[in-house]
């Protein structure tokens, strides 16, 4: 039965198991196109490197024909001979440089026939006058050796026909060399990236230690004595500002009910202390530590009474009033808690101002936002895997379409 399956049956393919970083070599020599055009280019190189073993024998033959014997004038041989001799040298550096190389791959020809068609080009350019002048007295020989350039360009511009021909085959080859390339560089991608998720695990990992930890230092800062103490001072502070404040305004309805008498009095005897009143009460009240306004007022008070000041009767009984109400004692315990409420406002706001802890918070909380920012970075990268097995697949399957072999790609991240 298997005698007949192998008889009538289709031939399963090959398979091989082929290494990627060996793969490149193993196809040189498994894909036909390749190896036909190396036999082809070989041949090539072996036909041109004898027509240049011959041309340089004809050279050399040309080199030394006589133009003696010539019936012409003895200035034309002499010009004649000069150019032959430049056409020679010019020749068998030609030569040199159309020696085909000895690697036999097909960009290696593809090289070789630019530079051959430029060389001749080159040569034919420089050559022509040379040549023109010593075929005057000089025939076959020159004539032979053009015949052996001709059959050498012949030569290698079938070779050109050749791989232009194979060109489709040949870029096949070429996009499945450029595909093994990729996968070795998205082999490479891979690894790379494996590394990087892991690097990013890692740093995710990291900060969120960072990110515990600053939310536990938070927690304790609000919990600490010293936010409870600003918490505390900001209250009396608060308490503070308002008793003073009501104080202020005490002192400023004292003295704001007498003003005109003040004023009046001020114009009869001015001086300091008056004046000082009158520029501010709250002031000059702090400055005034024996309170002589209390005497002052006594005085304007006996005048008012005597009618030594102007004062209109309307407003004397109401100024009378606020005169009564300037005596010591009640002038002296406003004195001493309004100064009190300035010093302990003060020291308050010092201590508001000293107590960091908010800052401490704030800054905490700042790098609070900047790690979870960071976490959200991180988080949100996309890398992005190559399907590798995808690529090997169809680089098999271009090479089994190639060669007719199946080739199992190996390769330890392909596993």
């Amino acid at each position: 039965m298997n005698f007949l399956k192998n008889i009538f049956g289709k031939k399963e393919p090959d398979v091989e198991f082929v290494d990627l970083d060996e793969l490149d070599a193993w196809l040189v020599n498994r894909v036909d196109i390749l190896k036909n055009l190396k036999i082809t280019i070989k041949e090539c190189y072996d036909e041109v490197r004898t027509l240049m073993e011959e041309t340089e024998k004809k050279l050399d033959v040309l080199s030394t024909v006589s133009v003696e014997e010539e019936q012409v004038p003895e200035k034309l041989k002499q010009i004649v001979k000069g150019n032959r001799d430049i056409y020679v040298q010019g020749c068998s550096i030609l030569l040199r440089k159309l020696a085909p190389p000895v690697i036999t791959d097909y960009k290696t020809a593809e090289e070789y026939i630019e530079k051959f068609k430029e060389e001749i080009n080159s040569f034919n350019k420089k050559g022509a006058r040379n040549f023109s002048i010593a075929q005057n007295l000089i025939g076959k020989e020159l004539v032979s050796i053009v015949d052996s350039l001709k059959e050498m360009i012949f030569i290698v511009k079938n070779l050109k026909k050749r791989l232009e021909e194979d060109k489709p085959k040949l870029q096949e080859y070429e996009d499945v060399l450029t595909k093994i390339g990729g996968l070795r560089k998205d082999i490479l991608s891979c690894r790379e990236n494996e590394n990087y998720q892991l690097m990013m695990v890692e740093e995710v990992s990291r900060l969120k230690e960072e990110q515990e930890r600053i939310e536990s230092k938070i927690s304790k800062l609000k919990k600490s004595k010293d936010l409870l103490k600003l918490e505390n001072d900001k209250v009396n502070l608060r308490d503070i500002e308002i008793s003073k404040q009501n104080k202020f305004d005490k002192i400023i309805d004292l003295f704001s009910k007498v003003d005109k008498a003040l004023k009046k009095y001020n114009n009869l005897n001015e001086n300091e202390l008056i004046t000082a009143y009158l520029k501010s009460s709250t002031n000059a009240l702090k400055q005034d530590r024996d309170l002589q306004i209390v005497e002052t007022a006594r005085k304007i008070k006996t005048m008012i009474d005597d009618r030594k000041l102007d004062i209109s009767d309307d407003k004397r009984v109401r100024i009378l009033e606020g005169l009564t109400k300037l005596d010591k004692d009640s002038l002296y315990g406003l004195r001493i808690a309004f100064i009190e409420a300035e010093k302990e406002e003060e020291v308050l706001r010092k201590r508001v101002l000293d107590n960091k802890i908010l800052e401490d918070i704030k800054e905490e909380e700042m790098r609070l936002k900047e790690i979870k920012d960071e976490i959200k970075k991180e988080k949100n990268k996309e890398i992005e895997f190559v399907d590798l097995e995808k690529e090997k697949i169809e680089i098999q399957t271009d090479i089994l379409r190639m060669t007719g072999t199946e080739v199992k790609i190996e390769n330890e991240a392909l596993d």
